[in-house]
């Protein structure tokens, strides 16, 4: 890395340059000692002092000072925060670079030129090849190298049942497979023939299969697998052997997710992986060419994800660096040297083992996402839609009988979500995602659209809830924790992604809580806008609402429903989520939340006094689980999942 200061070029040492990359991708978040360590000196034993005099070199090229800090903030016993002010300026070259221009915080006529190398690939010379292009909606595709055969999932209306297609790639032909009234999904060639695994679902039951293809005749020779074995997991893809399918847990509020190894000759299930984490687990895994390693995607906590490379023969780890953001597939190369991955909102990382530097190349492309095969150097096979998939929409809420009245649909630009009913009529708020941009924006009655806040750059949204006199939302975005004041649009952040937070819940117009996970211990606190700031209220609960003047409902991290009443606590049910998004409480008398019976949305009802659990069925196919009810509870606002118009393409950097 060259550093252009003023009018002459400084010389940046690798480690250096190494860890103003990565401040620079962090900023403003509080970065820990050894988050550093692991990502500048990856695989390494590194003292303290290695990593102070890094920092104090980079200060030095900075001209900052450790005592009154325009760029790096020390942060005693917890780590360092990039807090100088970066803007983007791009500039033509022959290789794809960027510039960075750092303005100190309080000195804006001094001014630093940073140009990293993003990658080896020119961006404008992206060019897109579409393989598909038919009506409706490809998803999950899988290639065959061998035959030159795509095979994917499609759906030609939002509430048809996914079908399977193959295509052949050379010739073009475009065959459909299966007819009947059930979903097929997940389709995935073997390695090196024409068999493919794929999951066949009903309302009723969920059941995998092997099947061969023969251009002309279709489906043969199926191999019905065992379902009380492999109804709890998920297909992922195959082993280089062909005798074997790599699986992941089913998601569960309780534990984790692992990889395991499922030999299609015996029947039997080999546990892979085992993560003891609070987050997610590990949700992705796929072996190398040569079967010797396995890449996985780990979920370390609600906001921290990691990428593993195993030695499957020896259960050694070869490989871990932690992640910018979740990504949610990955491909190997053909030398197995390097490993790509993709986001669903087209974020592409590059890895390779033998340097172990992580290389942005994500392309200038909107809406590509389901990254599954690499087809050569800088060439990926992926899919592309048109980012208009979810709408926001009422519907009767089916545990009222009237099913008659008016109900309202917007129809609006993007992907929009997290619905919430203001308090006052005829105004609802949402999320909205649209190419690089998020937002959170208004709609009236009067078909009037605003935008309250715009983040600049597209992210993920955990939780949205608005007070009772219409005046904030607080939320989780990336992560973090946010207040929002609705009239200015001034949003304020109150955590730091490195915090593992969780959804806050409104008490009053002034006064809402939210959980953190500190030491693998829970503390729940609340937060004064009057005051701006918190205080402890409890430990080991995520949330804590109030039922009335002598009673309150406590939600543990797994998501477990408590009703505390003069002193005693006892359980009434478990709930998919504590996002203020998912359920509802009406009356004080009710739960309502929201989850999924195969393809099918429910809406469940817990009666909080006995415990007694209902569930009546709100929509099929429906992506989204999001909702709010309406005052009079009649009508439900939901996320209608749209089809989006998507095809399977290659994309050449």
């Amino acid at each position: 890395l060259e550093l252009l200061k003023s009018d002459h070029v400084v010389k940046v040492e690798p480690q250096v340059a190494q860890l103003l990359k990565y401040f620079l991708e962090n900023k403003e978040e509080l970065l820990t000692r050894e988050t550093i360590i692991q990502q500048v000196w990856p695989n390494r034993v590194v003292s303290d002092d290695a990593l102070r005099s890094c920092i104090k070199k980079l200060r030095e090229l900075l001209n900052d000072n450790a005592k009154s800090p325009q760029f790096i903030k020390t942060f005693p016993l917890k780590g360092y925060e990039f807090i100088g002010e970066v803007s983007v300026v791009a500039i033509k070259q022959s290789s794809a670079r960027f510039v960075l221009i750092l303005l100190a915080a309080f000195l804006l006529v001094v001014s630093l030129l940073l140009v990293f190398q993003l990658s080896n690939t020119d961006q404008s010379n992206v060019r897109i090849t579409h393989l598909t292009e038919l009506t409706g909606s490809e998803l999950k595709p899988s290639f065959n190298i061998h035959n030159q055969h795509l095979i994917f999932s499609h759906r030609a209306n939002k509430d048809d049942f996914l079908q399977l297609y193959v295509k052949d790639v050379e010739s073009k032909q475009v065959t459909r497979l299966t007819w009947d009234e059930a979903n097929y999904g997940n389709p995935i060639w073997s390695p090196s023939n024409n068999k493919f695994a794929y999951i066949r679902s009903t309302p009723n039951e969920m059941k995998y299969f092997i099947s061969e293809y023969q251009p002309g005749v279709g489906i043969t020779n199926t191999k019905h697998l065992n379902d009380k074995i492999l109804y709890k997991h998920y297909l992922l893809g195959w082993s280089h052997s062909k005798n074997a399918l790599y699986l992941t847990d089913k998601s569960s509020p309780t534990h984790p997710q692992g990889i395991w190894r499922f030999d299609i000759d015996t029947a039997s299930l080999e546990q892979i992986t085992s993560p003891n984490v609070p987050g997610q687990g590990d949700y992705f895994a796929d072996e190398s060419n040569d079967g010797e390693k396995l890449a996985i995607l780990r979920s370390i906590s609600l906001n921290k994800y990691e990428l593993l490379v195993l030695h499957l023969k020896t259960g050694e780890i070869l490989f871990a660096t932690q992640l910018p953001k979740r990504m949610n597939r990955l491909v190997w190369n053909e030398q197995n040297s390097e490993i790509t991955m993709g986001s669903f909102d087209g974020a592409l990382l590059r890895v390779s083992l033998d340097d172990k530097v992580i290389e942005n190349i994500t392309p200038r492309v909107d809406y590509v996402n389901n990254l599954f095969y690499q087809c050569g150097d800088n060439c990926y096979l992926m899919r592309q839609h048109n980012g208009n998939y979810l709408d926001i929409a009422e519907q009767p809420n089916p545990f009222v009988s009237a099913k008659s009245g008016s109900f309202a649909y917007h129809e609006l630009e993007g992907a929009n979500d997290f619905p919430i009913y203001a308090n006052r009529a005829g105004v609802i708020y949402y999320f909205n995602q649209y190419a690089n941009t998020s937002t959170i924006e208004s709609y009236s009655t009067d078909n009037k659209t605003k935008v309250i806040y715009d983040f600049m750059k597209a992210l993920t949204i955990q939780s949205l809830a608005i007070n009772n006199k219409d005046s904030h939302l607080i939320g989780l975005a990336d992560s973090r924790l946010f207040l929002l004041e609705i009239e200015s649009g001034k949003l304020e952040y109150l955590s730091k992604q490195t915090d593992i937070t969780y959804p806050p819940h409104w008490i009053d117009n002034d006064k809402f809580t939210y959980a953190t996970l500190k030491q693998n211990q829970i503390e729940l606190n609340e937060y004064s806008l009057a005051k701006q700031t918190s205080k402890f209220v409890m430990d080991k609960f995520v949330a804590a609402i109030g039922l009335g003047k002598s009673a309150s409902l406590l939600f543990d991290k797994d998501y477990n429903v408590f009703k505390e009443e003069n002193g005693e606590i006892a359980k009434i049910g478990q709930l998919p989520s504590s996002q203020p998004n998912r359920f509802k409480i009406i009356d004080n008398e009710y739960i309502y939340y929201t989850g999924r019976v195969e393809n099918t949305n429910i809406l469940f009802r817990i009666e909080i006094s006995t415990g007694k659990r209902e569930m009546m069925e709100i929509a099929k196919n429906r992506y989204k689980a999001n909702f709010d009810m309406s005052s009079n509870q009649e009508k439900l606002l939901i996320v209608e999942s749209l089809l989006a118009q998507s095809d399977v393409i290659k994309l050449e950097l």
